[in-house]
């Protein structure tokens, strides 16, 4: 029997490590970007792809978030003021008009250990909670008995399988009507260009950096806020911050006190 295809497709990746020594960045990010097919051929493609011709002459150049945050390899003409800032707001004007949904966890090690006896794996907590919205977002979408591929970029094979494991874990523990939105995972090289992964590879800091400071100026966070699934009230919902932390508290607080505003007014 032929196998019937979603009409979405899923890149995922993730920003930090999942160790519990890092200081400096104590963040794991796992990022979910959900394309229609349709708008990821005709419209993706062509923004990605014609950023690389106007600045490369090719597209064979493999966005990264963090040479471009440190500016070597082929990104080294960013150390020039000029160019940077042409670059910046033209990769920027590209993932804004490229059209695709959100959904991210983002995990604050220092609070999970701090509130944990013994924490969970980041990269679990993360790959559930994402998992349970894109269910929501397929049922949403109708896309019942259809599959849906999720890829997610390759790494160690010892890792891959660690995580396939989790993926299968998670799905056979919702079993249950959510066996009616089927999903594979297919892990990808970051040497296949694909232009699905580099763009969830470019929204994950962003969105680390946002879980650590949610009340700091990030303009790149800015310029993917709208796509987060349930927008504009996506907290919790298309990005879910755990644990909580208080900065995240008191914006949701705040949007509770707007809401019942609006509605008694």
């Amino acid at each position: 029997m032929q196998e019937i295809h979603s009409d979405y497709i899923v890149y995922a990746d993730e920003s930090g490590d999942l160790s519990f020594e890092d200081k400096e960045y104590p963040v794991f990010v796992l990022a979910f970007c959900i394309f229609s097919k349709r708008e990821y051929l005709n419209d993706v493609v062509r923004h990605v792809k014609g950023l690389k011709f106007a600045f490369w002459g090719h597209d064979m150049t493999i966005l990264h978030s963090k040479k471009i945050r440190t500016q070597v390899d082929g990104f080294r003409f960013l150390q020039g003021i000029s160019q940077r800032e042409k670059f910046i707001n033209s990769l920027s004007q590209a993932i804004k008009n490229s059209p695709f949904t959100i959904i991210s966890t983002g995990i604050d090690k220092r609070l999970l250990q701090e509130q944990y006896i013994n924490p969970a794996n980041p990269y679990e907590l993360g790959l559930e909670y994402c998992l349970e919205r894109l269910y929501r977002f397929l049922q949403e979408k109708k896309q019942k008995g259809r599959i849906t591929h999720v890829i997610i970029e390759s790494r160690m094979d010892n890792q891959n399988k660690e995580l396939e494991q989790a993926f299968q874990n998670i799905i056979e523990k919702n079993k249950g009507s959510q066996k009616d939105y089927p999903l594979k995972l297919i892990f990808g090289d970051k040497k296949a260009n694909s232009v699905g992964l580099q763009i969830a590879d470019l929204i994950a800091y962003p969105i680390g950096r946002y879980v650590l400071k949610p009340d700091e100026e990030n303009l790149a966070f800015k310029i993917v806020e709208q796509k987060f699934y349930k927008f504009p009230n996506y907290l919790q919902r298309g990005l879910r911050i755990f644990p909580l932390n208080s900065a995240v508290t008191k914006i949701l607080d705040l949007r509770k006190i707007s809401d019942l505003t609006k509605i008694e007014g």
